[in-house]
């Protein structure tokens, strides 16, 4: 991780943390954000669906922690006033027994069929699988609008909720806030003998991206500070040890050790010999000071044990009033190649639901950000449905890459028994950036290079925190500007002040690619700063590492004396470099006595063309004209040249290149 500073506060430059968190409020000043939440904890009526073509609503769900401006009533969370309009991040999560059959699992918005996002889950067998499925988007709701959560079976059969969690939380962020974690995993495994009773889950260890929590032996401690009410959620990828024959039940919930804050929060799922599953849950919830939260497992069976591979909880105090930066993306029937097993291949084919302050990129496979506004504390939930074709079953990791790095926070496993498994994943986390920050999804097969496809899968986050600081900036900057300059790219920029300017760092991107640094200040003398100056200065810097037909964005950063860096977001600046002139392969060739040579610019250019007897001797001259972009051609039509080899000699500004044909009679 790069350390640096935006406006003289401190971060890593971008990391994150697995679990669930949302928005926020400042608890002493500020009224907290609406939200509503509804649950269904140790399960519910089963019901039997005979129709295939709709969607029914899941039923037995209880009241939760919910704010003014919204309802809850026979399973429905309805925003009954005008101050529940707005932009939401919507959670839900669903662990259930069905039919064999493949299960599709949404949110309604006034009871109408689920539009995208929704996930996917294949139940194999209704006595022995039971399945969890989460999901998360972003979405507008205005005044009257209702919220549920519905499921459709691909054949009729039996359906009964075991437990289940809807949660709407309205996007908002503050420049303070109570956020924190705690993370189990990245390579080390967890393993608890014979717990047919609930648990304490341990070996947790605090995120990085925390403010006043802190954690205490596997628990997080709520400090003076932070009372108030709370978006959690945990995300577990783990092994069982239950038969092929006999599946067991594994159950999880959240556990807060004030009696009177209880925590209906649970997931559950079966699993046999060799099964690694993953199950998601989250909610709102009450946390008062000196409040001890943590994670509890459990099995259906004795003599059983539970191996926990990754495991993640997430909190953050509701609170904000002014709308933070969001995005979030979706995409559907994607088949992804595997190249190599053990290696992680991006996710792509999304599209982006009106993203606030982020953007889609061209390749529709990354969100960026795009204004210095989106900087700051996020959290993240990330899902999908997929499968492969191995009769033998696979093993996937799914992870999301900010910048293109990847943490073990931001992983989660799942193993796919056979072709027929569609199986769903869910993982959550905080992240931070104060700079152009992209987020990816990948995905990875560890036991074979299997394809795997993506029947649905979907990234959303939404920003808690917004990084801020009266602090001065070290510099002032005029202005920022690139040009080609022959076959290099120029760049300058003048500053109005600095303070303590210790040099500058600039970056580049290739394309669509990620931004890397080509040169700093600590081994180039012409990128070091003024000190602290008033005056105006001009710098220069070349780029001649460059190549005709790309794109390329340059990014300028500063550092003060103290190794605090500033990156100017504001001052992206991009250039293309034409490739001039591209002379294609002479038809046909050998000739007699005619031939064609294709020629294509780019560029208004004055272009000479040629041909040369083999010492280089000029014998005619084809083209000698201005032209303007497009495609061209030049015929040759030479009976009286004799056999051998000649050049045609292509010339085109400081372009020169050389052909050879052969005429053979």
């Amino acid at each position: 991780m790069t350390a640096f500073t935006r406006n003289g506060v401190k971060h890593a430059y971008i990391r994150y943390f697995g679990l669930f968190i949302l928005f926020c409020l400042m608890f002493s000043s500020l009224v907290a954000q609406e939200h509503a939440y509804m649950y269904i904890a140790g399960g519910a009526a089963e019901v039997a669906i005979t129709n295939v073509d709709t969607w029914t609503t899941v039923a037995g769900f209880t009241e939760g922690s919910t704010s003014s401006g919204w309802t809850c009533a026979s399973d429905i969370l309805t925003a009954s006033t005008v101050n529940a309009v707005g932009y939401y991040f919507i959670k839900y999560s669903l662990s259930f027994t069905g039919g064999e059959a493949d299960w599709s699992v949404g949110i309604s918005i006034d009871d109408g069929s689920p539009s995208e996002p929704f996930l996917v889950r294949y139940i194999s067998n209704p006595d022995k699988d039971m399945g969890n499925v989460s999901g998360v988007f972003v979405t507008q709701i205005t005044n009257g609008q209702s919220v549920r959560l519905k499921v459709k079976p691909s054949v009729a059969g039996d359906f009964m909720p075991i437990h289940a969690q809807v949660a709407v939380v309205r996007v908002s962020q503050s420049t303070t806030n109570c956020y924190g974690g705690m993370h189990n995993g990245g390579g080390t495994l967890s393993e608890y003998t014979d717990i047919t009773a609930f648990a304490k889950l341990t070996n947790f260890s605090a995120v990085d991206e925390r403010n006043e929590w802190d954690v205490v032996v596997s628990e997080l401690t709520a400090g003076d500070n932070d009372a108030g009410t709370y978006y959690i959620s945990a995300s577990i990828s783990f092994s069982g040890d239950g038969g092929e024959g006999n599946p067991q039940d594994y159950t999880f919930k959240l556990v807060n050790n004030n009696a009177s804050n209880t925590i209906n929060i649970f997931a559950s799922r079966k699993t046999s010999d060799d099964d690694i599953g993953n199950v998601s849950a989250g909610g709102i919830i009450t946390v008062s000071a000196g409040d001890l939260i943590s994670l509890e497992g459990k099995c259906g069976g004795n003599n059983k044990t539970l191996t926990i591979e990754k495991a993640t909880i997430s909190l953050f105090k509701l609170s904000g009033t002014d709308q933070g930066a969001y995005a979030s993306m979706i995409n559907s029937n994607q088949s992804v190649t595997i190249d190599f097993e053990d290696t992680w291949t991006t996710v792509g084919g999304y599209t982006s639901n009106s993203p606030n302050l982020w953007e889609l990129n061209s390749n529709e496979d990354m969100l960026s950000l795009n204004s210095t506004n989106a900087y700051g504390y996020y959290y993240l939930e990330f899902s999908a449905s997929l499968s492969t074709a191995n009769a033998g079953g696979d093993n996937v990791e799914l992870g999301v890459f900010i910048d293109n790095t990847l943490e073990s926070e931001l992983t989660v496993r799942r193993r796919l028994s056979d072709e027929d498994d569609v199986g769903a994943v869910c993982g959550v986390g905080l992240f931070q950036v104060d700079g152009p920050g992209t987020v990816t999804l990948k995905i990875m097969n560890t036991t074979s290079t299997n394809n795997i496809t993506i029947e649905k899968s979907m990234v959303g986050f939404s920003q808690i925190r917004y990084v801020e600081s009266d602090t001065p900036l070290p510099i002032s900057l005029n202005s920022f500007n690139v040009e080609q300059q022959n076959n290099a790219v120029k760049l300058n920029w003048q500053t109005a002040s600095e303070v303590e300017n210790l040099g500058y760092k600039i970056y580049r991107k290739e394309n669509e690619g990620m931004f890397e640094e080509i040169s700093s200040y600590a081994y180039n003398d012409a990128l070091r700063g003024q000190g602290t100056t008033t005056d105006m200065h001009d710098y220069e810097f070349i780029d001649t590492d460059v190549e005709s037909g790309k794109e390329y964005t340059y990014l300028l950063s500063d550092v003060s004396y103290h190794m605090e860096e500033v990156r100017h977001i504001d001052y992206l600046r991009t250039i293309y470099l034409p490739e001039g002139i591209k002379v294609d392969a002479a038809f046909p060739n050998p000739f007699n006595p005619q031939c064609t040579i294709p020629y294509t610019l780019d560029i208004n250019e004055h272009v000479r063309i040629d041909l040369l007897d083999i010492s280089g001797k000029v014998i005619r001259t084809l083209v000698s004209k201005d032209h303007i972009p497009g495609n061209y051609n030049v015929h040759i039509n030479e009976p009286t040249l004799g056999s051998g080899v000649y050049l045609i000699r292509v010339q085109s500004g400081e372009q020169v290149k050389i052909q050879k044909i052969m005429m053979l009679k």
